[in-house]
């Protein structure tokens, strides 16, 4: 079977992990209706799994006309009650517990929880930016030298002229860091 994995930011000052859940529940609920302008008869049910159950259980809980004021992330749910709402098929909504590939090699959990440690893994990605003020950035290498904005680029780009990359290009270059001579020399490094 194939899957569909993404990711998308949070911009905003409320961003946190029950909304990041209810926003992954949004992302397939929208697929789910694209699914079904594509296909406007189609039948059945799908399986909706989440390892949220505050998320799920405020999803399968959503009033049919108005989204009661003050309720927090109404943004999210407005967007799933309105859109979502008259799909041709049933969606059921199930949990799935967080964090089994701590308690079993992943080829023996099930399809549901090898998807729910995808997600996670990518959840926590930590070479993935949260948040970037593009504009800040702009202002900050807009005010310095040219030779220090094009190193700064190939800093963050991994592309700078370390000795791990001279490496790649250089028979028998050193990799090591000259400080320290035990690292490899990278741009983390």
């Amino acid at each position: 079977r194939g899957r569909i994995l993404g990711s998308f930011p949070e911009q905003s000052s409320r961003a946190c992990a029950y909304r990041g859940e209810l926003l992954g529940l949004l992302a397939i609920h929208l697929i789910l209706l694209a699914v079904n302008k594509v296909a406007p008869k189609l039948e059945g049910s799908v399986k909706i799994y989440s390892d949220c159950l505050g998320a799920l259980n405020k999803v399968t809980t959503l009033p049919t006309n108005r989204i009661p004021s003050g309720c927090k992330h109404s943004d999210i749910l407005k967007n799933i009650m309105i859109h979502c709402s008259n799909l041709s098929f049933d969606c059921e909504y199930l949990h799935v517990e967080a964090h089994q590939d701590e308690r079993k090699a992943y080829l023996q959990l099930a399809r549901p929880s090898q998807l729910n440690c995808c997600m996670d893994i990518k959840a926590k990605n930590p070479d993935a930016f949260e948040e970037v003020d593009w504009r800040a950035v702009y202002q900050t290498l807009n005010d310095v030298p040219r030779m220090f904005q094009i190193w700064a680029c190939k800093q963050v780009c991994g592309v700078a002229g370390t000795n791990a990359m001279q490496a790649r290009y250089t028979p028998n270059h050193c990799k090591k860091c000259p400080s320290c001579g035990v690292e490899i020399e990278t741009c983390g490094h």
